[in-house]
């Protein structure tokens, strides 16, 4: 939880119980405006630091949007900037992995094609040159009909009950839709349904 110390000088800073502990403030305390200075620079980016952990401790974010949310936060450009770097030294940001992992949750929950992810991945303001390198590597053994396949089944009721013509269309249209080819949908459409499958006209 944030705390705001407010100073004499009607300046006020937000920071957390921790540092105002560790730092044993307390009412009437008084300064100099060096001291002010220097104290005000540590208690600022307690709080940046502290806000950032607590964004990245819900989930995984990329490095753009970290910073977006920094930025709404009024945390300091340059302490942004400090906390990005320190962050992606210690492997706690990374916009590859994060692009990968992210396109792989979408993939087992709901498979989508390569123009899907990557639009998906900006965004969360991954670079495009990052997300499409991250969707290329993670779909490099996926077979996109196979994938088609996977959507059609999950929907089949759907679909069956039109005559075929009508499911076909239906069927090419969701799939357009999760960025799947025509090529992927055509051969996944005939995989999975038979003519039998639907009302006749």
């Amino acid at each position: 939880m944030s705390n705001i110390v407010s100073f004499s000088n009607d300046f006020d800073i937000k920071t957390t119980k921790g540092i105002i502990d560790k730092l044993e403030l307390s009412a009437g305390d008084e300064f100099s405006s060096g001291e002010f200075i220097k104290l005000k620079n540590i208690l600022e980016e307690a709080f940046a630091f502290y806000t950032a952990e607590g964004i990245l401790a819900r989930r995984a974010h990329s490095i753009g949007e970290l910073k977006f949310k920094l930025k709404r936060k009024e945390i300091d450009a340059d302490l942004i900037a400090m906390i990005v770097k320190k962050f992606h030294q210690q492997g706690l940001l990374d916009d590859f992995s994060y692009a990968k992992l992210r396109a792989s949750l979408i993939m087992n929950r709901k498979p989508a094609g390569r123009g899907f992810l990557i639009a998906d991945l900006q965004t969360k303001l991954v670079p495009r040159e990052i997300a499409e390198k991250a969707v290329k590597e993670l779909l490099s053994n996926v077979s996109e009909t196979d994938s088609a396949a996977v959507l059609l089944e999950k929907r089949r009721m759907s679909f069956v009950k039109f005559d075929l013509e009508t499911a076909r269309r239906k069927a090419y249209n969701y799939l357009s839709r999760r960025a799947i080819s025509y090529r992927a949908a055509k051969e996944a459409f005939e995989d999975v349904f038979n003519k039998e499958d639907f009302k006749q006209g």
